[in-house]
């Protein structure tokens, strides 16, 4: 039997090849995501009908994971012959959306379950966070291969948790995110931008100081911030090859692919170099090419439209929240958001559970002010339940009190809790225990590598 393969799609896409089996990762073949905040870094070279998957795992729904156009361009005989998995929900939401697409085998999985899908062959998907996202454990032949994607696992004994689901024992392969992929601060706050950063490649250390990768494989970064009014936080992205410098420096070889590239795992560990160097040239080129590239703009809203849209999600929201609406609104747990909508030339109050007044004009430019974005912003973050998580990724604002972004934040959990039907209650409960957690388990920051020694590569 051929060995294990994993062909590089793009961003955080692979296929993992093992016998029969196909496994396609979490796809995105083109297109700007997180209303056009984000593009890809380098164009994709497969066409839809070469990734023929047997299987297909989405990490989350993230449109970088989840990406709907890339799902529906795979061929029709593709999408009924594939088994579509995902982590198990409370609502299936995902299913009956890819169910729509024309996958007939799309199914949810248990959490810390085996699943096999081959001989020799299967995964693990576990839940990660409040945030929605699921990490996959898979093993293929004698390779285990960890993929966290955007999963936080940044001190030891989170990472201890994810080395539980492998028994105890290291992986072959860990992919790993490596870069900010929200917003960081204003255009001002570039030394912000610059520890968070630093902050990834500690997050890294900490994941290999547990797992023990034999392979770490830098991934799901492989984007730019392409708006006119985002660009600048493409200032301190960290460069796939700084990673890779922090990484061969300890105990584990670094693995970049490029879109197309091929990379037996459990082959010849010396053809990792030649495919890494590369990639590497690959992706610097880009990375520069984007400081002159073209960006996105967009085009103003009416304020009645962005009233009547806002007018919608208040009832949507309240709808979710049922007595807790009033209570929240009471106690003044979610403040009103001062906008200014500076294409508009007005501010504006938002304040999502007053129906009768959900959005609306406050002042001039002079009157207080919590965020700073243009009209579509807004009209995008107020056209879904997902909208004002959508806008913290994207970075398509500015903060202009010091608790602008922690007033945002709150309207945007509570919709997200909306988004995925989580009751509230629920919720709370679930983050008070995180907390205390956290306060009573000492989290173990990372302070060095031991384990493996380096390996040639």
């Amino acid at each position: 039997m051929a060995g294990t393969t994993i062909e590089w799609v793009n961003h955080a896409g692979f296929v993992l090849s093992y016998g029969d089996v196909r496994l396609l990762v979490d796809p995105w073949l083109s297109g700007p995501v997180f209303d056009e905040g984000w593009d890809l870094l380098v164009p994709s070279v497969h066409e839809p009908s070469a990734l023929r998957p047997t299987h297909l795992w989405v990490s989350h729904e993230h449109p970088d994971h989840l990406n709907i156009p890339t799902l529906r361009a795979l061929p029709a005989a593709d999408r009924e012959r594939a088994a579509f998995l995902y982590q198990r929900t409370s609502d299936g939401r995902v299913l009956e959306a890819v169910r729509r697409l024309g996958f007939g085998d799309a199914r949810e999985l248990p959490p810390a379950q085996w699943h096999p899908l081959g001989p020799d062959v299967g995964l693990c998907c576990q839940p990660w966070g409040q945030g929605g996202d699921s990490l996959l454990v898979a093993r293929a032949g004698d390779v285990t291969l960890v993929d966290l994607n955007d999963c936080v696992v940044s001190t030891v004994n989170e990472a201890r948790v994810v080395r539980d689901l492998l028994g105890g024992q290291p992986c072959d392969v860990l992919l790993t995110q490596f870069a900010y992929a929200s917003w960081e601060g204003n255009p001002v706050e570039g030394a912000r931008r610059a520890v968070s950063a630093r902050e990834k490649v500690a997050r890294i250390l900490a994941q290999c100081e547990v797992l023990e990768p034999r392979y770490v494989v830098p991934f799901a970064s492989f984007v730019w911030f392409s708006h006119e009014e985002n660009h600048y936080l493409n200032d301190h992205l960290l460069e796939v090859g700084e990673v890779v410098a922090a990484v061969a420096d300890r105990s584990a070889v670094p693995v970049v692919l490029r879109p197309g590239d091929a990379w037996q795992v459990d082959g010849p560990p010396e053809r990792v170099a030649p495919l890494r160097e590369a990639a590497l040239a690959h992706y610097a080129q880009a990375r520069a090419e984007t400081t002159s590239a073209p960006l996105r703009s967009a085009v103003p809203v009416p304020f009645e439209d962005l009233q009547e849209a806002a007018t919608e999600r208040c009832d949507q929201l309240r709808g979710f929240l049922g007595p807790w609406a009033e209570l929240l609104r009471a106690g003044r747990a979610l403040a009103p958001l001062h906008l200014r909508l500076a294409d508009l030339g007005l501010v504006a109050r938002l304040d999502l559970l007053d129906r009768s007044a959900a959005l609306q004009p406050v002042g001039p430019e002079g009157a207080r002010v919590d965020v700073e974005l243009g009209s579509a912003a807004l009209a995008s973050a107020l056209s879904a339940s997902y909208g004002f998580g959508t806008l913290e990724v994207n970075g398509r604002f500015r903060e202009v009190s010091s608790r602008g972004v922690a007033r945002l934040h709150r309207w945007s959990l509570v919709c997200g809790l909306a988004n995925q039907r989580r009751p509230l209650h629920r919720a709370l409960a679930e983050r008070a225990a995180s907390k205390l957690r956290r306060r009573l388990i000492p989290q173990n920051r990372p302070t060095g590598l031991r384990g493996r020694a380096r390996r040639a590569g």
